[in-house]
């Protein structure tokens, strides 16, 4: 949550002149404040014909890839377990009702990591707060099956990456 809030501080100061909306969700807000949050973010990423049409930026922690119904067109977002990361890729083009609408030709998630040979050196460090929040082994298992794709199809390619990950 902390590094949530660092990251939106930062993205805020940036983007307010822009006229670019920036919002932040995590699981610290009280109910109350959560669902006013997430009531103004579906409208901005929603199926509806509110969706807007200008740049927004949603910074969030773990409750975006599960409690939101969300449609996205890029996902910057920090490694994960691999089937994390594929349930956050989700949100991404997620109504094809949108399709008409849509900013760009591709959905696109960039995912942040420390370098494979860093990981290789000193997997119990190398991830440094999601070391702490996942296994260290699990999250370089998931960049191991990662590494050097420049695309996942989805929902074709799934299994195989999940077995990569968990399957010794």
């Amino acid at each position: 949550v902390d590094e949530a809030q660092n990251v939106y501080a930062i993205l805020k100061s940036r983007c307010n002149e822009l006229g670019v909306v920036v919002g932040l969700l995590h699981s610290h807000f009280i109910q109350k404040d959560r669902k006013r949050i997430e009531d103004e973010y579906i409208t901005y990423f929603s199926k509806k014909e509110t969706r807007s049409n200008r740049g927004v930026i949603l910074v969030g922690t773990q409750i975006l890839e599960q409690s939101l119904d969300i449609d996205a067109d890029l996902m910057i977002t920090e490694i994960a377990p691999i089937d994390m990361l594929l349930q956050r890729m989700g949100r991404l083009w997620r109504h094809k009702e949108n399709n008409n609408h849509r900013p760009c030709n591709n959905p696109t998630c960039i995912i942040l990591h420390p370098s494979f040979e860093k990981v290789q050196s000193d997997v119990q460090n190398a991830f440094g707060v999601n070391g702490v929040i996942y296994s260290p082994y699990v999250l370089y298992r998931t960049l191991k099956a990662i590494h050097n794709i420049v695309s996942i199809s989805v929902p074709s390619e799934i299994r195989s990456l999940i077995e990569s990950t968990y399957v010794y």
